[in-house]
C-alpha cells in the first residue's frame, strides 16, 4: 500500500497504489493477483471548488473448481 497527498498547483493531488498477490492453500494455485489505485485531484473548499477522480482495479486468479 503506497498512498500520499501532496500540494499541487493551486490544489491537492491525493494518490494511492494498492498491489496484492495470493497463492494458497489449494493443490492448484490460485495465482491472486490484484491491482487498486486511486488518483485526484481537488481544488477549492466543498462550497467554492472542484475535484476530479480516477479509480482502477484489475484482478486475476486461477479458479479452483
Amino acid at each position: 500500500m503506497l498512498a500520499n497527498a501532496p500540494k499541487f498547483h493551486n490544489g491537492q493531488l491525493l494518490y494511492a497504489l494498492e498491489l496484492s498477490h495470493y497463492d494458497r492453500p489449494w493443490i492448484s494455485p490460485d495465482n491472486y493477483k490484484k491491482y487498486n489505485g486511486a488518483l485526484r485531484y481537488s481544488e477549492g473548499t466543498n462550497a467554492n471548488g472542484f475535484n476530479i477522480t480516477a479509480l482502477a482495479y484489475s484482478g486475476q486468479w486461477n479458479s479452483t473448481d
